[in-house]
């Protein structure tokens, strides 16, 4: 049997290596879809200038030298877009097609906000995953102070990615590069480092887990990655040591009078296909007790905004039923979100099966009442039907997809 079709490929644009710069409330920021971030200014010194305003809070000038995303297993798998130890930005992070980094529809509630995407393809040995990247600002108070950093992670090596770190690297230079003192709040669960001006402490940067709980808060005298002729760069044994550290330096540098460097990371597992989310918050104040609070406001931000799983209105407005909505776009190729409703905090499993019923992405959690979306990343699936499935203790609800290629 034989017949004539016709045959319709789309093109897309090649992707950009490219960055977006946030300037509404107190924070200007610029990140990257490569992993990067800061890339501010030669005056005062950025490790990587192209043009960005690096980091800069209520009118000031930059306060960090060099910033990016670390991802890693072992010292064989980190992917990062950080210095490596030729001195150099490492670059790990390759830009995935419709990844180009851009300014979006704001959610509600949010006053501007970026979206990319990019894998860790570049790395010399590669974590295969794919990274959506959604970056949060607010021009209202209370969330002037803070920037929040959503990464949504996706298991595309065809094997089980288990004790993964994710980090962000801050080379903050505050004020500057010395002197700096810093560390780790146990009972606010954020890292920071402040400019110390003899015994006095004033304009505090740092960074705080929002999902899931820190694992590491890591801080260290920034001659550890000293590069050439200096030193040996930040090298790969540096890299995780520093991701995997827990808080051992907690305290170490609290009452130092030195040039820093801050790796603050959580842990996560992914079976193949499995995605999961990892979020920090960017923030700063005067004052200590400022930006105490604005990590509490962070949080805040995050539940009640950017994940939905608090609505900031009245109890009245949380969803009254469990429901499982069908997926967006449909058909789709390769990304599409899934979106479902608690009415209470719920233990739930989110389960995608193929034609053939076998079970390629699963998600088990406890979450809040709510309103939450499942990205999924089908780029290492065939086309076909596919069919998703909700399970609470009290509701079970299965709808159908197409992945169309």
């Amino acid at each position: 049997y034989t017949n004539t079709v016709k045959l319709f490929f789309l093109v897309e644009p090649l992707p950009n290596r490219s960055f977006v710069t946030h300037n509404v409330g107190n924070i200007g920021f610029s990140l990257s879809n490569f992993g990067t971030f800061g890339l501010g200014p030669n005056d005062p010194s950025s490790f990587f200038p192209n043009g960005g305003v690096g980091f800069t809070y209520a009118g000031g000038g930059n306060d960090l030298f060099e910033g990016g995303l670390m991802i890693g297993r072992s010292f064989n798998n980190v992917s990062d877009g950080v210095r490596n130890l030729g001195g150099e930005p490492d670059g790990d992070f390759a830009v995935l097609p419709g990844g180009d980094i851009l300014f979006v529809t704001p959610k509600a509630g949010v006053s501007q906000q970026s979206h990319s995407r990019f894998s860790d393809d570049r790395a010399t040995n590669p974590n295969g995953i794919t990274i959506e990247q959604n970056s949060f600002a607010f021009d209202y108070a209370p969330y002037t102070d803070l920037l929040i950093l959503q990464y949504i992670i996706t298991n595309t090596s065809g094997g089980s990615l288990t004790n993964m770190y994710v980090g962000l690297y801050m080379d903050w230079d505050v004020t500057h590069y010395s002197p700096n003192g810093g560390g780790y709040e146990f009972a606010d669960v954020f890292s920071w480092i402040a400019y110390r001006n003899g015994a006095e402490y004033q304009d505090y940067r740092g960074v705080k887990v929002l999902d899931p709980l820190t694992l590491t808060s890591y801080t260290e005298n920034g001659t550890v990655a000293f590069f050439p002729p200096s030193g040996d760069g930040f090298t790969e044994n540096e890299k995780i040591a520093a991701l995997s550290d827990g808080t051992n330096s907690a305290n170490t540098y609290k009452m130092a009078s030195v040039d820093l460097l801050q790796v603050t990371s959580a842990l996560i597992s992914l079976s193949a296909g499995q995605t999961d989310t990892v979020s920090f918050a960017l923030i700063a104040g005067a004052a200590f007790a400022d930006i105490q609070e604005t990590a509490i406001q962070a949080s805040a931000a995050y539940q009640g905004i950017v994940t939905d799983v608090e609505e900031p209105g009245t109890p009245d407005e949380l969803p009254e039923v469990y429901s499982l909505e069908q997926n967006y776009p449909n058909p789709f190729n390769p990304m599409t979100t899934i979106s479902f409703s608690l009415p209470k905090k719920s233990d739930y499993i989110f389960e995608i099966f193929n034609i053939a019923g076998q079970r390629v992405y699963q998600e088990h959690k406890i979450a809040n009442a709510g309103v939450h979306k499942i990205v999924w990343d089908a780029s290492e699936y065939s086309s076909g039907l596919y069919f998703y499935r909700i399970t609470t203790d009290s509701f079970v609800d299965s709808k159908k997809m197409i992945l169309l290629k």
